[in-house]
Order: C-alpha cells, then sequence, then structure tokens
C-alpha cells in the first residue's frame, strides 16, 4: 500500500460515510484532499453526506481483497516526525503479516521506542488503511487495539487477513 500524504487546513468540506465489509460497518470520513478518518465496526449506518469517492471506493475494495493500493491520507494538523515515521511503517506492513512493536520502533531507527509506536499507535485515524492491527506484541501476542471490539477485533482481523504471528 502506498500512502500520499495531504495536510488539510481544517476549513475544507468534510463528508461521511458508511462502508459496507466482512466484518461490519466502519464510518469514514474524507474532504477533496483525502480521508480524514475511519472507525469501525459501527452498529448502524450513517447518512451518506455526498457521492464515496473513486479513490476510497477503490481503496475500500482492495483492502478487503487484501490487493495493493494507494490512498490519500488527511490530516490537521500536520503529523509529528515520530508518528508519520511509525505510520509510514505500519503502513508497508504486508496484508497477511505482522511485525511486532520493537520491530517498528527499530524501523524507524529508535530501537527502544516500542512503547511510543505502541502511543503512536493508539492516534491511528485510519484504521486498515494504517493497519495497526498487524503489530504485535515480541511474544506473539496480540496488544492493545483501539475501539469497542478491542482486542477481539484485532484477532478478527488477523484471521480475515490469514495472518500467520510468529515472535519477531
Amino acid at each position: 500500500m502506498a500512502i500520499v500524504w495531504q495536510y488539510a487546513t481544517g476549513k475544507e468540506a468534510v463528508q461521511r460515510a458508511t462502508l459496507s465489509a466482512p466484518l461490519g460497518l466502519w464510518e469514514a470520513l474524507w474532504c477533496d484532499r483525502g480521508l480524514l478518518m475511519m472507525s469501525g465496526p459501527q452498529e448502524k449506518e450513517v447518512e451518506r453526506e455526498g457521492a464515496l469517492p473513486a479513490w476510497l471506493a477503490r481503496a475500500w475494495e482492495s483492502y478487503w481483497s487484501g490487493d495493493i493500493f494507494e490512498v490519500p491520507l488527511c490530516t490537521v494538523p500536520p503529523l509529528s516526525e515520530f508518528a508519520h515515521s511509525v505510520y509510514e511503517v505500519v503502513a508497508r506492513i504486508p496484508f497477511g503479516c505482522v511485525l511486532s512493536y520493537g520491530r517498528v520502533a527499530a524501523s524507524i531507527g529508535r530501537p527502544h521506542a516500542a512503547r511510543g509506536v505502541g502511543s503512536a499507535l493508539r492516534r491511528n485515524r485510519w484504521p486498515l488503511f494504517v493497519p495497526c492491527h498487524r503489530v504485535i506484541g515480541a511474544d506473539g501476542s496480540l496488544k492493545g487495539y483501539g475501539g469497542k471490539e478491542g482486542l477481539a477485533l484485532k484477532a478478527a482481523l488477523l484471521r480475515f487477513e490469514g495472518a500467520k504471528i510468529t515472535r519477531s
């Protein structure tokens, strides 16, 4: 997956929609510059506030098919250098693969920052597209995942992807 980072002013018109997936309904918010955030699974659909952009429809379908895709992610304000580095590494973890928090930290040149990686991922506004569910504990266990479903959702996403969890 390739991320195209866009920075918004905070004055852009925001649209939203519910996206259907094998693991439930997900809500997406976007502006003309890219995806602002998503969350899921949701219990009910939100009213769509405009046509789903083609780039989002393609990226959504590609994720659930395990295909490579490009998606513009939009943020206000810009991410910290640390978070940006973490998200870039995590976005490149292939479908069905996992890395430990420590390996992500080492990949950005901060081998002792595993907890910092976890903190950055807790603030991830683009789950699935920045697939933080693919980041696991050094012992191969599932650690931390946000939302109502928490670790159960993380496990379900990894099962959906056919991930082979190994110690890393």
